[in-house]
């Protein structure tokens, strides 16, 4: 768990590659292996995801000094809302798919969206095949744009990118606008 004071321009790589070296003093000596073990690190926590790992790999091209994208946030994790609750209850989502600490305390959520946000498995079959033998569930989607509501209340950007949007050869370039335009809007100048 990052347990560092955040600056004003929010939880960059830089900043989260140092800290991870003073957890892993193996990789003091060169810098690089240092992002490369932190970045494997991360990925890992993705698991065989291959639409968020595909979010996160093509965030990481465009550059080191931009704030980190942090894959699998549990939210009470974030240190803006441990001390914004005050011991108020936590939101009703806990785990996030991605979190960017910005300038200005800015912080984005981003979603990646299966079939599983908005529909249900039909019959007892304990794992369906994407898009076959699901029903549309409201009440599921009615709840996610619930805790959406909630979680803008408390201050984060949400931004939902559906899986079938990650399905084509335009998905990295898709989402390279995506960021670009998202780092911009909160002065991150350099994600050109």
């Amino acid at each position: 768990m990052y347990d560092q004071p955040l600056e004003d321009r929010g939880l960059s790589w830089q900043n989260l590659v140092t800290w991870w070296v003073r957890q892993h003093p193996e990789h003091s000596g060169d810098p690089t292996q240092a992002r490369i073990s932190l970045r494997e690190r991360l990925r890992r926590s993705l698991g065989d995801n291959g639409a968020e790992l595909l979010v996160f790999d093509t965030y990481l091209k465009l550059g080191f000094n931009l704030p980190a994208l942090i894959p699998q946030v549990c939210l009470h994790y974030d240190p803006y809302t441990i001390s914004e609750l005050g011991g108020a209850s936590r939101l009703a989502r806990q785990r996030m798919d991605f979190l960017l600490l910005m300038n200005h305390r800015a912080r984005a959520v981003i979603e990646v969206d299966g079939i599983q946000h908005y529909a249900r498995p039909a019959g007892r079959a304990a794992v369906q095949e994407p898009g076959v033998g699901w029903l549309p569930d409201p009440a599921r989607y009615a709840s996610l744009v619930a805790e959406d509501r909630e979680l803008t209340l408390q201050g984060y950007e949400v931004y939902r990118i559906g899986g079938r949007e990650l399905c084509d050869d335009a998905a990295a370039e898709m989402l390279t606008g995506f960021f670009v335009r998202l780092l911009r809007r909160h002065g991150h100048a350099d994600s050109s």
